[in-house]
């Protein structure tokens, strides 16, 4: 069951980082309550939202807005982890099918598991929109599957399978029931589940993972000749993909490559960007006018862009200092190509969506202990918070590494050094990097030798990770460790960062 239901982290696994919008909703001068609630939920702040829809429902309101409250301030306590609150919330709702839906999890989540999979199961279409009774389904027979219920577990899994309307939820049904056989060791059964996902997924991306634990299960079945052909299909055209890179592992073959397949560069089908605006642009911050470099910027950010002006557009963007609205470009224009590898004459394009943000305070903050290295600080910080230094999580996770306030004052009395009396200090960059890198040296004394139980555990927390790693789980061969991890959440957030330190190791 804590495939979908986390628990306490130090990055806060179940929240995003979100920005402070330009209203604060905190402040006077919202229409309502209710509003305001809604704009503090938005932006993160969940135990400011608690009072105002509870100040929202002191009031008086039409019953669809009192619906509404109720609902959002369910939500809001979910997020907070005030799980038993946020049950009887929902349980005011009656039948409602969404509230059903989070009073179920709020029970797995307070490990009432029985009552969670019969609340789960009771959402049929019959009661529920299609769409959330198949994602009911599908959280009972993960719980299921954790309780040692694997047969019942298979049977939802295998009708979610079959259910042709919501492909999506059908892949990850395919995969449950995969890795089942997996699991058992029936690695021939498994193989079949792989091929017939990795057929049926229309994204290339998305099918890079059946893919390669297809190839793994030819390689379980003795296919040795079979096995290493797909897999190094996988390293050669998918070099800096996750998937790619776990093949070069199995090949012994764990450096950097660039693809072998001849990639086209995508078309954008539009005009050119101001070439003016980018000229005075340059012109600016070669001056040092950085406010007015952003002025002259605003109006093209947002719009589809050619590679060579994507590429110039975000280099101006580094020049102020703005990582994350660079790599944020060239990352959602060119994915495909980001993944395939690196290709001469396009290494600009690489250096803006994984760049050496901060590279000074990175490197002038690593512990002596050298168990970690740039590339990781990099890494963790892409992930937590896309460069963003002051950034917030709806779970109060701060800054470029999205450090808990607890957390960093832990660890500044840790490594002696300056008590952090105010947690706007991890706002500032130089601190975040400091503390955050003194964090992950602490993480990987405790977990030497495996860099993905560094990374699980600055986001699950480092007593979860322990946990994942006693008796027989401990000597699994580290991809199935990671494909094991049983928050869902962590176990995707761990597959990105090594994505990530691959690379920047390959390039830094």
């Amino acid at each position: 069951w804590t495939s979908i239901y986390g628990s306490t982290s130090t990055s806060t696994p179940t929240s995003t980082p979100t920005s402070t919008p330009t209203q604060d909703p905190a402040k006077p001068g919202w229409v309502s309550p209710l509003d305001r609630g809604d704009a503090l939920m938005d932006a993160g702040r969940s135990a400011q939202a608690i009072e105002a829809y509870r100040e929202a429902l002191a009031g008086e309101l039409e019953a669809e807005a009192l619906g509404r409250a109720q609902f959002q301030l369910g939500v809001a306590l979910f997020r907070l982890r005030e799980y038993t609150e946020a049950l009887a919330t929902f349980a005011g709702l009656g039948a409602d099918p969404q509230a059903r839906f989070w009073y179920a999890r709020s029970l797995a989540r307070m490990g009432r598991i029985s009552e969670a999979i019969e609340a789960f199961e009771a959402l049929t279409p019959q009661v529920a929109p299609l769409k959330t009774s198949i994602r009911a389904r599908y959280l009972a027979a993960t719980l299921l599957e954790d309780e040692g219920a694997g047969d019942r577990a298979k049977a939802l899994y295998a009708g979610i399978a079959s259910d042709p309307n919501f492909p999506e939820q059908a892949q990850q049904a395919l995969w449950r029931i995969g890795w089942l056989a997996w699991r058992a060791g029936d690695v021939r059964e498994a193989r079949g589940h792989f091929q017939r996902m990795a057929q049926d997924e229309p994204d290339l991306v998305g099918a890079l993972k059946p893919r390669y634990w297809a190839a793994r299960a030819a390689g379980a079945m003795g296919l040795t000749r079979q096995a290493r052909r797909e897999l190094l299909t996988l390293a050669q055209e998918w070099p800096l993909s996750y998937y790619g890179w776990r093949a070069q592992q199995r090949l012994g073959e764990d450096a950097l490559v660039a693809s072998r397949e001849v990639v086209s560069v995508p078309k954008t089908l539009t005009e050119a960007l101001d070439p003016a605006r980018l000229e005075r642009a340059a012109l600016l911050l070669e001056a040092g006018y950085l406010e007015s470099v952003e002025v002259e910027l605003k109006p093209l950010l947002g719009r589809p862009c050619a590679l060579a002006d994507c590429v110039r557009l975000g280099s101006l963007l580094v020049g102020i200092g703005d990582y994350h609205r660079a790599q944020r470009l060239v990352v959602g224009t060119y994915p495909e190509l980001l993944g395939r590898g690196l290709r001469p004459g396009y290494e600009a394009l690489f250096w803006l969506a994984w760049p050496p943000a901060y590279a000074d305070f990175v490197r002038g903050s690593l512990p002596a202990s050298n168990r970690v290295d740039p590339a990781l600080v990099w890494a963790i910080m892409r992930e937590e918070s896309g460069f963003r230094p002051a950034v917030m999580s709806s779970a109060g996770a701060m800054g470029l590494l999205q450090l808990m306030p607890e957390t960093a004052r832990r660890t500044a009395v840790r490594v002696g050094a300056d008590a952090l009396e105010d947690s706007e200090m991890l706002f500032v960059p130089r601190t975040n990097i400091a503390l955050g890198s003194a964090y992950l040296d602490y993480l990987a004394e405790r977990f030497p030798h495996q860099t993905s139980a560094v990374i699980a555990g600055y986001n699950a927390g480092p007593n979860a990770v322990a946990g994942w790693r006693k008796g027989p789980a401990g000597k699994l061969e580290d991809d199935v460790w990671v494909e094991e991890i049983p928050y869902a959440q962590t176990r995707s957030y761990v597959r990105r960062v090594l994505r990530s330190l691959h690379v920047y190791r390959g390039f830094y």
